[in-house]
């Protein structure tokens, strides 16, 4: 059986929201339910941290995920199976330097 590649695995017919991350802080992906497919990072001069929440605004969501990338270094997090947000996403990042993607689908 063939390997799935992320590039395959992201190409959803419904759409893929990219956002990008280029500052520390609370950032709002969306604030709808939809499904989170994972987070990608490049950390510059600092440690970067992101913790990805289900919730539509701050962080009193559930935490669905959290990546660390070490100072110019890379990371990911992808889900074969999408997790289901039902207030939406939020992230929170700490750190500075860095930049990253969320792959989410909206509800639909």
């Amino acid at each position: 059986m063939a390997r799935r590649e992320s590039s395959e695995y992201f190409d959803a017919g419904y759409g893929i929201v990219t956002i990008g991350l280029t500052s520390t802080g609370v950032v709002i992906v969306a604030t709808t339910g939809g499904n989170y497919h994972g987070i990608s990072f490049l950390a510059s001069a600092a440690t970067i941290t992101a913790k990805v929440y289900d919730a539509s605004s701050g962080t009193g969501g559930n935490m669905i995920d959290v990546i660390r990338v070490a100072a110019t270094g890379t990371g990911w997090s992808d889900k074969y199976i999408p997790i289901y947000c039902k207030k939406g996403i939020t992230v929170s990042v700490t750190g500075t330097g860095g930049s990253g993607v969320i792959f989410y689908g909206p509800k639909g």
